[in-house]
């Protein structure tokens, strides 16, 4: 899993980056080992103090699909707390729903591996004597 770490208006710092990346260690059970995940960091929001935002965004490449999350707060750990647990429902999401698929698959070639699906065939309980 390659991991790019980039500063939007700022400088990320080493605490910042370190952070990030014991964050991002959970979704290796989601990725495999050729994805990458890119996140950017910035601020957003005038000179102000108080107008200030912070901006976290992660992206997933993982074979030819890209998954997106992006988080503003007023806290740069906030921000990135938020976006990775966003990121997280996506992720879990999709491999759920992948998982379902495969187990139904599964099901329904077992039912026509025992005869007991009704796929195609019309009335094939019925006696046409």
């Amino acid at each position: 899993m390659n991991i790019i770490i980039k500063g939007i208006h700022m400088d990320v710092s080493p605490s910042v980056d370190a952070y990030v990346r014991k964050k991002i260690q959970g979704f290796e059970k989601f990725i495999d080992a050729g994805s990458k995940i890119e996140v950017d960091l910035g601020k957003t929001g005038h000179q102000h103090k108080s107008d200030q935002a912070f901006l976290a965004e992660y992206k997933v490449f993982r074979k030819g699909e890209v998954l997106k999350s992006s988080v503003s707060s007023e806290d740069i750990y906030s921000a990135i707390d938020l976006g990775r647990d966003e990121l997280f429902m996506i992720l879990s999401s999709e491999k759920d729903k992948k998982m379902t698929l495969w187990r139904r698959g599964s099901k329904r070639i077992k039912d026509v591996m025992r005869g007991i699906g009704n796929f195609g065939r019309k009335n094939r309980d019925l006696d046409v004597s």
